[in-house]
């Protein structure tokens, strides 16, 4: 045995090499500690699925364990509200007549697992609330007179019953469909094709003089 191979060099070379043992498994431990620890940030809900398959809802922020992907994958979803611009709708009302109305929504995640299996992401449920809601636009409209959008008597205009009945039809249909809440519908903006506005004005011309044929007899009356 030479002067190199004795047992107290053996030794201290074994050491050595449990060291660096100890030190990769130690490292891979803290790497697979930390896959395992996911960040829930405020606002936000996670579904957390293994294999696929549902597991669990967090709804508290901060730290949270699973395990690493793929086995456990923890969703993330937005649950604050978002809204969507509902591009321009061209509806036609009780008394036949064109009207062009900008729309928007104000809507929340409300059952997250469902959210998740119908829609996944916020754009994509945006995208399908548009739809959804140029449809209850049409099926609320044909129901009123143009005189319900457009008025000069505050009297006959209807916008903030409208709008309270289109938030409660969107939500009857996307809450069961998408998993989520409808918590404003509004109307931006209610404009006319222009072969409609000559009868409308002349209409709000007819509504203004009788109007003042009213306050003359009034003013004769009490003469």
């Amino acid at each position: 045995m030479s002067a190199e191979e004795t047992p107290s060099n053996s030794l201290r070379s074994g050491r050595r090499h449990w060291w660096r043992w100890w030190l990769v498994v130690a490292l891979t431990a803290g790497a697979v500690g930390v896959a395992c620890v996911r960040i829930i940030p405020e606002g936000h809900v996670g579904v957390v699925t293994r294999w696929g398959r549902p597991q669990r809802i967090v709804e508290l922020p901060g730290p949270q364990v699973a395990w690493p992907s793929p086995m456990d994958r923890i969703h993330l979803l937005d649950v604050r509200r978002h809204l969507v611009d509902v591009p321009p709708t061209t509806v036609l009302t009780s008394d036949k007549k064109n009207v062009v109305i900008t729309s928007f929504v104000v809507w929340r995640i409300a059952d997250p697992l469902l959210f998740l299996q119908s829609a996944g992401q916020v754009d994509s449920a945006a995208t399908q609330l548009t739809g959804f809601a140029s449809a209850a636009m049409n099926q609320e409209i044909s129901r009123r007179s143009l005189a319900a959008l457009a008025s000069l008597d505050a009297n006959v205009v209807q916008l903030d019953d409208i709008e309270e009945r289109l938030c409660e039809l969107l939500e009857s249909r996307v809450r069961p469909s998408l998993g989520v809440s409808i918590e404003v519908v509004g109307l931006r903006r209610v404009t006319l094709p222009r072969e409609n506005l000559a009868a409308v004005l002349e209409r709000m011309k007819a509504e203004r003089e009788a109007e003042a044929g009213a306050w003359s007899v009034a003013a004769l009356g009490q003469g």
